[in-house]
């Protein structure tokens, strides 16, 4: 595949330029590698029963040959249509598929992989909920815009995280979704860690005092980083 390149910050901007006199301009671009590839699977409603995360047993092959591309690329992004059901389903359907393909591959060869909700299927910002090698994700679907008070349809979705980090003793959180560039950088940072004090302290009202020393959550502009990377923008500790 071709090598490709993206900003690292914002675009930058554009400036008058003055004959004579020096302009600064402050960006800055990541390279990617010639190497790097990008597996992405879509699962359509049917593959499960209806109101349940269970895999329906004639989709079992269908498991085996999502299993035979994560093991080539070494990873990937399986996605699933949120289709309008219930936020803490689209979760135990995304922990489910992710459980099936470590069941095939093992955990070992499943640890570039991401199984993804979202509303629309061909839209990365409209990501639901997910979950990757570090954790639990969720999409700034999660807020208004410019807001960061977790709208009430998303409690539910809180309370299956909460319980899957307390059977885990803890864990990490990460809310992806890109930034507004009508706002400043600094203004986006300050948004995004005012929505990931809103869910850590959604999250801390749910859980035992043990647990909740245990857990943090992140924010993040990158949907394939791993929760808990250096890339975090910020993190409720």
């Amino acid at each position: 595949l071709a090598a490709c390149s993206e900003f690292t910050t914002d675009n930058p901007l554009v400036r008058r330029i003055t004959p004579g006199l020096p302009v600064r301009f402050d960006w800055g671009v990541k390279r990617c590698a010639a190497s790097e590839r990008l597996a992405e699977m879509v699962l359509g409603e049917v593959f499960f029963a209806p109101g349940s995360a269970e895999v329906r047993p004639r989709y079992r092959p269908v498991i085996e040959q999502m299993a035979e591309r994560v093991r080539e690329h070494r990873g990937g992004e399986v996605v699933i249509s949120a289709n309008g059901d219930k936020h803490e389903l689209a979760f135990d359907r995304a922990t489910a598929v992710k459980q099936a393909l470590i069941d095939s591959l093992g955990a070992d060869a499943t640890q570039g992989l991401v199984v993804s909700v979202r509303a629309q299927v061909d839209d990365p910002n409209s990501l639901v909920v997910g979950v990757d090698e570090g954790g639990a994700l969720l999409g700034t679907v999660l807020f208004d815009t410019d807001r960061s008070m977790i709208k009430p349809e998303f409690e539910p979705l809180l309370d299956r995280i909460a319980a899957g980090l307390e059977r885990m003793g803890g864990g990490a959180v990460a809310i992806i979704g890109h930034a507004d560039l009508r706002g400043s950088r600094e203004y986006n940072a300050a948004l995004g860690m005012r929505r990931a004090q809103a869910v850590y302290d959604a999250l801390a009202r749910r859980l035992s005092p043990q647990v909740r020393a245990q857990v943090r959550v992140e924010v993040n502009s990158d949907p394939s980083a791993v929760v808990g990377a250096k890339r975090s923008e910020g993190a409720q500790p």
